[in-house]
């Protein structure tokens, strides 16, 4: 049995050597989603979660972090697995709630 006439008689390498390795992704199961993660029902009970300081959680600080979220999401069970703080921010612009970085200022400690 020969060879194909291209691959007989070609020097170069086939094409598909030359894409990069990420485009060459078959996805056995499709990749999860924020809606798949978040629909209305988790989106509020997330916005319910982020309406009370971590510490209420037993989390060590005052101040919410997407990663921290993500954290809390799954340790409630509102998700299978801990999800990235991308799922977060998206499931937040869903509900129409912007995520900025908390401002630490600092204060003095005279009182006047």
């Amino acid at each position: 049995m020969s060879l194909p006439y291209v691959a007989a008689r070609s020097c170069s390498p086939p094409v598909e050597a030359n894409v990069p390795k990420s485009s060459h992704r078959i996805w056995a199961v499709p990749p999860k989603t924020v809606l798949a993660q978040f629909d209305q029902a988790k989106c509020e009970a997330l916005r319910a979660i982020l309406h009370k300081p971590p510490h209420v959680y037993g989390k060590q600080t005052s101040i919410w972090t997407l990663a921290l979220a993500s954290d809390v999401c799954f340790e409630q069970g509102l998700t299978e697995s801990v999800v990235g703080i991308e799922t977060i921010r998206q499931a937040l612009l869903r509900l129409g709630v912007g995520w900025q970085r908390a401002k630490h200022w600092i204060t003095s400690p005279d009182p006047d």
